[in-house]
């Protein structure tokens, strides 16, 4: 059964479906899944086929409002800052580019879902636990030493963590505790440092009296914590702290972050010499080449916070941030946990991750603009 209210004024379909809302949960077990066959990887594009199909239905067309959708605006900056820079081009550039489309495109559609959250969550933990009863060999070790080496679960690599982070917050806000606490115990299961920790901070910022929330939420504050993140990033990577981390942890920095320091490290002295990245930036993906020139092999870097800055510079920096937190209020502790989870990970190329976001988000939208109920189906 379709439910749909037509409007007005940008001729936009919300549509309600639970085939829409299983296609999308089966996009998120994605990441459990392709665990044991690569060949199960690409199902986390469904969203991408989605958002294709309904441009075509809606007569090709798209919508981008920033009354209704500005929350899509970061990513929209990243595909522009991106395109507008041919002398920048490499030969991954375009992977990315197809990437944050593929996260997008469903929101540019000339149709809104109302997801039914409960079947995605479901789906979602079904396939997890599929996951643990096909699944040979998955260990757990939760002493200190795992946690410090982050070796407490070898889950950890799966991008299910992270949705898992979502809903357990997404849940606590809306008093789902039930649901809310399992998806809690699943993102302990694939024990992921980041992850826990951009949970912990995330309610304690929901529990803080509005005024500091109105406060931190302030467009110059968000900019200037992410511009220190950096700055304490690079400076770490400079050989600082060295001697407190070997005291206090009993393993160096690199080891403590599981090489992103090190990663640090080895681009410092190309930032050094050319400042400039850090204004006009040095295009999509070459600070990635760059890393990888340098350890003799392929490899992502790991700091999304620090890589936004040098590939894309400081202005489309200030812009992506400033959009990021343009979202509904009570939505803030969800972008709170987007924001640190880019602080250690690619997350921005993670498609399933970025969707999950940008779902919540707009399903919270769609019921504060039109009404149309709680924004969870049950």
């Amino acid at each position: 059964m379709v439910e749909s209210v037509q409007l007005k004024s940008h001729r936009e379909l919300i549509i309600s479906w639970p085939i829409i809302s299983i296609l999308v949960g089966i996009s998120f077990i994605s990441g459990s899944l392709s665990i044991l066959t690569e060949d199960l990887k690409y199902i986390k594009y469904i969203p991408l086929i989605l958002g294709a199909f309904f441009i075509i239905y809606g007569n090709a067309k798209i919508i981008i409002s920033k009354k209704n959708r500005s929350f899509i605006f970061p990513f929209i900056i990243l595909i522009i800052s991106s395109l507008v820079r041919p002398l920048q081009y490499n030969s991954i550039t375009f992977i990315s580019i197809t990437i944050f489309i593929s996260s997008i495109i469903l929101f540019l559609a000339p149709v809104n879902i109302r997801a039914n959250l409960k079947i995605i969550n479901g789906i979602l933990i079904i396939g997890f636990l599929l996951l643990l009863f096909l699944a040979r060999k998955i260990t757990f070790n939760f002493s200190l030493k795992s946690l410090i080496f982050s070796d407490t679960s070898s889950l950890e690599t799966n991008i299910s963590c992270f949705l898992f982070g979502f809903f357990t917050i997404f849940w606590f806000i809306e008093k789902k505790w039930k649901w809310g606490i399992i998806n809690f115990i699943l993102v302990l299961l694939t024990f992921k440092r980041i992850v826990v920790l951009g949970v912990i901070i995330s309610y304690l910022f929901y529990k803080q009296p509005e005024k500091l929330k109105l406060f931190i939420r302030k467009p110059t504050v968000i900019i200037i914590i992410n511009l220190i993140y950096v700055g304490l990033s690079l400076y770490i990577a400079s050989g600082q702290f060295a001697d407190f981390i070997i005291s206090h942890f009993g393993v160096g920095a690199g080891a403590f972050t599981k090489g992103r320091s090190t990663f640090n490290h080895l681009i410092l002295p190309y930032i050094l010499n050319h400042k400039s990245v850090f204004i006009t930036g040095m295009g999509q993906d070459n600070l990635r080449l760059l890393l990888s020139s340098k350890l003799g092999y392929p490899q992502l870097f790991h700091n999304d916070i620090v890589k936004l800055l040098l590939e894309h510079g400081i202005f489309v920096f200030i812009a992506f941030f400033y959009f990021l937190y343009k979202i509904p209020f009570r939505l803030l502790p969800i972008t709170i946990f987007f924001n640190v989870c880019m602080a250690t990970d690619n997350i921005l190329i993670y498609v399933s991750v970025v969707f999950c976001y940008f779902l919540l988000i707009n399903n919270e939208s769609i019921n504060r603009r039109f009404k149309l109920g709680s924004p969870i189906s049950n």
